[in-house]
C-alpha cells in the first residue's frame, strides 16, 4: 500500500500433482500459470477488512473460472 503498487494475482493450476502435500519428490506433471486483472492500490483504500473480503471473493470466482477453462483444454487435448 505504501508503494501504490497494483497487485497482479497469478493463479498455479496442477501444483498438487506435481508436489503433493507432505511429499518432497516432484512428480512428472504439468502446471499452469495464469496471470490475471491488475487490481489498482488505490481500489483497495477504506475499510481494508471489506476490501480484502471483496477482493478475496472475486479472486476466487476468477480462479474457478480460469480451472474451469484449463480443465477444459486439457479434456480436449
Amino acid at each position: 500500500r505504501e508503494l501504490d503498487a497494483p497487485v497482479l494475482p497469478v493463479y498455479l493450476h496442477g501444483c498438487y500433482d506435481v508436489l503433493p502435500r507432505h511429499d518432497f519428490m516432484l512428480r512428472r506433471g504439468r502446471i499452469d500459470v495464469v496471470v490475471g486483472e491488475r487490481v489498482a492500490c488505490a481500489a483497495m483504500r477504506g475499510d481494508l477488512g471489506a476490501v480484502t473480503r471483496e477482493r478475496r471473493h472475486r479472486f476466487i470466482d476468477e480462479f474457478e473460472q480460469q480451472e474451469q477453462k484449463l480443465r477444459q483444454c486439457q479434456s480436449d487435448v
